[in-house]
């Protein structure tokens, strides 16, 4: 509703690189925002230890989550406008994807005392936190899938009003289970993604797909097709995923619950900064995947349009942090605080670094996108376990920092092409 006031201004063209990348902002400015506005919900409602255990089960089952989907839906985004049989493509890809998630969750709770002995010890003999967990992996790999198909069709404002409905329904589950304690906070991430992926299927696919019927099928063809492309693009991207999706675990090991709560919700608030840049490059590289020749045209607009609308991002919450922080409560702002200083500063090289992601996506430099992913996340790591117990998550920002400065001078050259050719000459 809203895009179309925009085209009637003549604000919007019919540029499908811009509408896109706005209706994806819209998923990820939601999903960002109303994830934060939940955890300052749950900070108040809820005591730190059960905020900071949920923390961490939810921020490892979407790293499991992540792992478990195969990278299947960076292959949809390139595959499924061009397959033969789109209900077939897209039933493998599900079948898939419930085999993976279902194995990776049970993995996970059976391995947990090896890497993770303070959850553990905290869920140790809960079948029913367990189940959740379990859940959690399945239920949103599927949910994943699902919009990497609206982007794939153009048809991204279904993405968003999924991501609405379903994070509205989680704040609204956030109060009512609140008698749960830490196993509440969890159901209302489960129960609405679930809800949201069924009506997806029945309601929005058939809209962005005419014609489209689901069923389940695992073709030896569209398996062929789909996981040799994704398997790369996927591995890389959980490498560069690792240290926002594993610092909480990490806090928690080192630090409590309680500051790993306020380590997840700083990332929360940080990953609205650069949900501009996100967007675009997510837009970008669904255009250049289509369009090859037209990739540095679509690269330099994205690169200026992300980069402005970050750095507004980063200094509306470098203003509005003393509010933001004081709705949190006081056992939070001082940590918190800290953190979201860390990732305003480091906004533009994380927003533009996306961007040189989507030209060695395009142009399948799988290699270099895995090697420059890996030293980034080593170099974090290494920062933080050498210096948090001196400086607390003060190491985690600092740690952050470094990284993503790292990132974004190694995809210089795809950032900027002028540079690279400077530097070769």
């Amino acid at each position: 509703m809203w895009l179309d006031l925009l085209h009637k201004h003549g604000l919007v063209k019919n540029d499908t690189l811009v509408v896109n990348a706005i209706y994806l902002f819209g998923v990820l400015f939601s999903g960002s925002f109303l994830g934060s506005v939940t955890w300052i919900l749950a900070a108040r409602l809820y005591s730190p230890e059960s905020v900071g255990l949920a923390a961490s089960l939810i921020s490892a089952t979407q790293l499991l989550s992540g792992i478990a989907s195969l990278g299947i839906g960076m292959g949809i985004v390139r595959f499924l406008p061009i397959a033969c049989n789109t209900d077939e493509m897209l039933g493998s890809a599900v079948v898939l994807i419930i085999i993976s998630s279902a194995i990776t969750g049970i993995v996970f709770w059976a391995g947990m005392p090896l890497w993770t002995p303070a959850m553990m010890a905290s869920i140790a003999g809960n079948w029913i936190t367990i189940l959740i967990a379990i859940g959690l992996i399945v239920v949103n790999s599927i949910f994943s899938l699902l919009q990497m198909v609206f982007q794939s069709t153009r048809k991204s404002k279904f993405a968003f009003w999924q991501t609405i409905l379903a994070n509205s329904f989680r704040l609204v589950l956030t109060i009512v289970f609140v008698s749960l304690n830490s196993e509440g906070i969890t159901l209302a991430v489960l129960i609405p993604m679930l809800l949201m992926s069924i009506v997806s299927w029945y309601q929005f696919i058939p809209k962005s797909l005419p014609g489209f019927h689901f069923r389940f099928a695992l073709s030896r063809k569209a398996v062929f097709q789909l996981v040799p492309y994704s398997i790369g693009l996927h591995v890389a991207g959980q490498i560069a995923q690792a240290p926002i999706l594993l610092s909480p675990l990490f806090v928690l090991e080192k630090l409590g619950p309680q500051l790993s709560a306020s380590t997840y919700i700083a990332l929360m608030i940080g990953s609205f900064i650069i949900s501009p840049g996100q967007a675009m490059a997510a837009s970008a590289f669904a255009e250049g995947s289509n369009v090859v020749e037209n990739l540095r045209i679509i690269i330099n607009k994205a690169n200026k349009i992300s980069l402005a609308i970050t750095v507004g991002f980063a200094i509306f919450i470098l203003i509005a942090a003393p509010f933001i922080l004081g709705i949190l409560g006081k056992q939070y702002q001082i940590e918190t605080k800290n953190l979201i200083i860390w990732f305003v500063l480091s906004s533009p090289f994380a927003a533009l670094s996306k961007n040189g992601f989507t030209v060695m996506q395009v142009q399948d430099k799988i290699r270099k996108l895995i090697g420059i992913s890996a030293i980034s996340v080593i170099v974090f790591f290494t920062i933080s376990y050498l210096t948090i117990d001196f400086w607390g998550l003060t190491a985690i920002g600092l740690a952050w920092f470094v990284s993503q400065a790292i990132l974004f001078f190694c995809c210089l050259s795809e950032i900027f092409p002028k540079f690279g050719h400077y530097v070769r000459t």
